[in-house]
């Protein structure tokens, strides 16, 4: 009789918590958390003084959209050339491409479009590595070219 009750009280203490486990586990498993497609989310580092909020890879090429947070007086520059150093899951392993001196103002989000890199297949990982080349417009100094390195990564689409 005792062994009977202490099996009983087993099976009701732990009982409980396995079956709590079961169903969140069901439950993260409805999100897509288990999904490997879900895993690699865009991000970008580096880069300062600028903040990358988004990229896209497709077919159609990289749409980069970004913003300037300087500090101090200086209000806006003017985006020369990305220098990417090395890629993966691109058309391209390196390469310079001219942006023709786009103005970038504080605190104002831009969207570049660099059609020579191209992921062909959606949700194929993609990473770039580089070097973005900018004019700061420095008041009451004049015009000053300086180099932001960092990456972009995230997952292509179609």
């Amino acid at each position: 009789m005792v062994k009977g009750q202490s099996a009983l009280e087993y099976v009701m203490t732990y009982g409980w918590a396995i079956l709590i486990i079961v169903v969140v586990a069901v439950v993260l498993y409805s999100m897509g958390v288990f999904n490997p497609r879900n895993t690699v989310t865009p991000t970008s580092t580096g880069f300062a003084p600028f903040s990358i909020s988004s990229a896209i890879c497709n077919s159609s090429g990289l749409v980069v959209s970004m913003s300037a947070l300087f500090n101090g007086n200086i209000e806006y520059a003017y985006l020369n050339k990305f220098y990417f150093t090395s890629a993966v899951g691109t058309s391209i392993t390196s390469g310079v491409y001219n942006l023709n001196n786009v103005e970038i103002t504080k605190n104002i989000p831009i969207i570049i479009n660099i059609p020579q890199i191209k992921c062909s297949s959606p949700h194929v990982v993609f990473s770039l590595a580089g070097i973005l080349g900018y004019t700061e417009a420095v008041p009451a100094v004049g015009n000053r070219t300086l180099n932001a390195s960092g990456t972009i990564a995230g997952t292509s689409s179609s």
